[in-house]
């Protein structure tokens, strides 16, 4: 039997309404920063956004765009200035594939992390740090697995470190 966890992407009848659910809930988000954060301090801090299991950026069977083009849509149709959006998947042609969509291609708030979720989760503190407190730090985590298990204890600890960032799971 052959392990496909790696190369192909869920989708489903149900994966449009789940990206539009997903794409609303960035813009909520978002809004939230812009009123509270941007509002108040301007470009100074970023909006942190951690996307655990990105794939390709598409959902091609169903025809509709997946998480991460979801949120960057979410962002430009909010206006937020700033924001780091940190997209990771264990397949690399996925990856690449993302990296090259046209919303991510030239936009320099976007970033890829190849490798497992949990190995980007324990770095989420200490890239923030680079630029604010963790602790300090506002944003979201989107763990949306494809057949993988969802990384609790990571997660967990994570919000330990960085209590702003809301996670979904």
């Amino acid at each position: 039997m052959t392990d496909n966890s790696i190369t192909t992407q869920g989708q489903s009848d149900s994966t449009e309404f789940k990206e539009r659910g997903l794409e609303a809930a960035f813009a909520i988000n978002l809004k939230i920063f812009k009123a509270k954060i941007e509002s108040r301090f301007g470009d100074r801090f970023p909006y942190w956004h951690f996307d655990l299991n990105c794939g390709s950026g598409l959902n091609e069977q169903i025809g509709c765009i997946g998480s991460p083009l979801a949120f960057v849509r979410a962002a430009e149709s909010v206006g937020c200035r700033r924001y780091f959006a940190g997209f990771c998947d264990i397949n690399p042609g996925y990856l690449g594939e993302l990296m090259g969509r046209e919303s991510v291609r030239d936009n320099a708030q976007c970033f890829a992390f190849h490798g497992s979720n949990a190995s980007l989760i324990e770095s989420i503190p200490d890239i923030i740090a680079r630029v604010e407190r963790p602790d300090k730090a506002i944003g979201m985590v989107l763990s949306d697995p494809n057949g993988f298990e969802v990384p609790l204890d990571e997660l967990s600890e994570l919000s330990g470190k960085c209590p702003g960032l809301d996670i979904s799971i």
